[in-house]
């Protein structure tokens, strides 16, 4: 027997596991009818299990069940941060909000510090210290470094550091265990920028204004809480109800986000082909099918016992292979919308913003306040060449199989159709 023939029983053996679990499990994502093509016609939400006592190991996931007994912790706004001491895991020396600056359009201020430039200092030092203006919250493969790279080249931005921190997702816990002096750290050029940079033409109470932004663009932020049983509030929480987002507010409750988001079939795709150069897997199209079966099989599981929320938030139902949960993206921009208001949250379609960069880059500046580009500065980003397109190693791989992409449009099908009812336009159904 050779290999093609053992990986078309392998895709077999899977293909006929998903669909017993279908038929056993009687599972519906949303009591919404999903477009079939003769893979499955209906799921339905998997309800509580019959056994409180199931073990499941599968690839990185590993649930048993002293959750099943915890509370949901219903109140993902902002109440709940009032009974909950944010400042814990971000080493605050204080409570308190930050005093920034009336003459600064980015948010700055003033702080003692005991660590500056990557070294302990021997006395507290008063310095200028600056929080981001803007954050790019999502999606992974979604255009994000395009449009970071658009706003690098604004006149009105200062960047000059590296796009992800990922300060809010990894290195604020213990390990890296991060001080929030260490995360300002990352914005000192950017700092030292800003506040030698006073607008020419603009005062504020007979003082220099000074009208540079900075922003960060740790794209994971917006789905990664991976660690959240670790942060205060939610204790004995079955799922999060203290998140990345409400680190955000507390910082700067004016914070302009941008959320993008791709064809989540798509997207997945392009993950599976991008995390092949730090995971080492071989890249292809059946090894992803095989992957994306795996996926969706822990995702049912998981659902028998957790809510589709659970399930979202918990890294270790899949690999790097098949990142289906980052797709399901009304769960957390329905989040963040509970945090921060919608008018400081920018939602950008990625198929449309590539067919049209520089009027959607447009309007990303008038999003940040930003002044109008000249004509030089826009011929400037049109000579741009497109951030992170697919390599040619990747493209001669080819698209996934269409067996693989019914699957995925059939799992995305009823988050679609949410995002779409939640943002009021067809455009988020993909197609699907």
């Amino acid at each position: 027997m050779n290999r093609r023939q053992r990986r078309i029983i392998r895709s077999s053996v899977c293909g006929i596991l998903v669909m017993c679990i279908f038929l056993n499990f009687n599972i519906d994502f949303l009591n919404i009818d999903i477009h079939t093509n003769g893979a499955f016609k209906r799921m339905q939400i998997l309800q509580s299990a019959e056994s409180p006592n199931i073990s499941i190991t599968t690839n990185r996931m590993h649930y048993q069940n002293p959750l099943f007994s915890k509370q949901i912790c219903s109140g993902i706004g902002l109440r709940t941060v009032g009974k909950t001491k944010v400042n814990r895991l971000l080493n605050f020396h204080k409570t308190d909000p930050f005093r920034f600056f009336k003459n600064y359009k980015n948010p700055c201020f003033y702080r003692n510090v005991t660590y500056l430039g990557g070294k302990e200092l021997k006395k507290p030092t008063l310095t200028i210290r600056c929080l981001p203006y803007f954050f790019i919250i999502g999606m992974p493969k979604s255009g994000t470094t395009d449009v970071w790279h658009g706003l690098e080249q604004h006149p009105g931005v200062a960047i000059r550091h590296g796009k992800e921190p990922m300060y809010f997702t990894r290195r604020r816990y213990p390990r890296a265990n991060w001080s929030l002096d260490q995360y300002l750290d990352h914005f000192d050029a950017a700092t030292d920028i800003i506040k030698s940079t006073p607008s020419p033409d603009k005062w504020t109470d007979d003082d220099l204004y000074y009208f540079l932004i900075t922003g960060e663009g740790t794209v994971d932020v917006s789905h990664d809480n991976d660690r959240w049983q670790e942060i205060p509030g939610n204790e004995d929480c079955n799922e999060p109800r203290m998140l990345n987002a409400h680190y955000l507010y507390h910082l700067n409750p004016n914070m302009r986000l941008i959320f993008m988001m791709r064809d989540p079939v798509n997207r997945v795709y392009s993950d599976y082909l991008y995390e092949s150069q730090f995971f080492g897997y071989n890249k292809t199209v059946e090894d992803f099918h095989l992957a994306v079966l795996e996926s969706i099989t822990q995702h049912m599981l998981c659902r028998k016992h957790f809510s589709e929320r659970g399930c979202a938030y918990n890294s270790s139902l899949e690999s790097f292979k098949a990142r289906l949960r980052v797709g399901m993206y009304y769960v957390f921009l329905e989040d963040w919308y509970r945090v921060f208001p919608k008018e400081q949250v920018m939602v950008i379609k990625f198929e449309e913003y590539m067919r049209n960069r520089i009027e959607y880059l447009k309007e990303v500046f008038k999003f940040l306040k930003l002044r109008p580009i000249s004509v030089s500065e826009e011929q400037k980003q049109r000579k741009r060449s497109i951030s992170n397109t697919r390599s040619k190693e990747d493209r001669h791989i080819g698209d996934m199989s269409k067996k693989t992409r019914i699957l995925l449009q059939e799992f995305y099908h009823p988050f679609n159709k949410r995002l779409s009812i939640l943002l009021n336009d067809n455009k988020y159904m993909w197609g699907s």
